[in-house]
């Protein structure tokens, strides 16, 4: 849908990204039963709202599926990285059910941090 902040203005006239492609998808002709949206985990609830017309838009939460996905492959020594620095509260919570190495990057910058459970 957008990336950063782009799921609101930051500067005047600056386009919301995401706002213009859920826009686009809201576009879609309906089918016979009604268009439905599924979306996994979203960094932003809000972006459900920009939807216009009638159609089913939803966010599934999967912390459970993963963490329980990844324990049932029975990994001994793995690491698990993120970029996401705008919800470290989320990562960390993750990375501590997993009980495993963490690992903070930064795209593009020189942050890297490696924490050991």
């Amino acid at each position: 849908m957008g990336y950063s902040t782009m799921e609101r203005a930051v500067l005047p006239g600056e386009v919301v990204s995401a706002k213009t492609n859920i826009c686009m998808m809201s576009s879609i002709p309906s089918t016979g039963l009604g268009n439905v949206f599924l979306f996994l985990d979203l960094h932003v609830q809000g972006l459900l709202h920009y939807f216009e017309g009638p159609c089913v838009r939803v966010e599934l939460y999967a912390e459970e599926v993963l963490v329980n996905g990844v324990k049932s492959l029975g990994l001994e020594k793995f690491m698990f990285a993120s970029a996401d620095l705008g919800r470290p509260k989320w990562v960390r919570k993750l990375y501590l059910n997993l009980c495993c190495v963490f690992s903070l990057l930064v795209l593009g910058g020189k942050l890297c941090t490696t924490v050991q459970h």
